[in-house]
């Protein structure tokens, strides 16, 4: 895992800019003239959006017409489990911290991410998440010593 972490640290700004979201943009000012002038001659060759040739032709500049992201997130995470409680339908509680030792306990996690786009109009980009996570949690303790149960009746 620390493996990872250090060759992210390091690859990280070797990537340069990256831009997750992408916008419908309209260059204005003198140094943007050429772009202007070459969006507006340039053929549209995309079938999205409807009106995408309309507005390249007013000198927007318009993104792709369709996308798609993935996220993926791991976690590992250790818990501190003490102070163990028991009571049943809203009796007494009984402090079993002492009997019930819970040497570790580590919290793992992963999710998955999809994000699909399509711009439908130059000013309108429709999109769905989908994702799926799966969770678990190990614990390692003690036994509960023979005969501990029926002393508490």
């Amino acid at each position: 895992m620390k493996k990872i972490i250090i060759t992210l640290i390091f690859a990280l700004p070797l990537v340069g800019n990256l831009d997750a979201q992408v916008y419908t943009n309209k260059p204005v000012g003198e140094k943007s003239e050429p772009l202007v002038d070459s969006l507006k001659t340039t053929p549209y060759p995309y079938a999205l959006p409807i009106w995408g040739e309309k507005a390249t032709a007013l000198g927007f500049d318009l993104p792709y017409s369709a996308g798609l992201s993935v996220n993926y997130l791991t976690q590992e995470s250790e818990l501190v489990i003490d102070n163990i409680m028991v009571g049943f339908n809203g009796g007494p509680q009984f402090d079993i911290d002492e009997i019930i030792r819970i040497d570790e306990a580590i919290a793992s996690a992963s999710a998955i991410n999809v994000r699909p786009d399509i711009w439908v109009f130059p000013f309108l980009n429709v999109y769905g998440i989908l994702g799926k996570v799966k969770s678990s949690t190990k614990i390692g303790g003690r036994n509960i010593p023979a005969g501990y149960i029926q002393c508490l009746e």
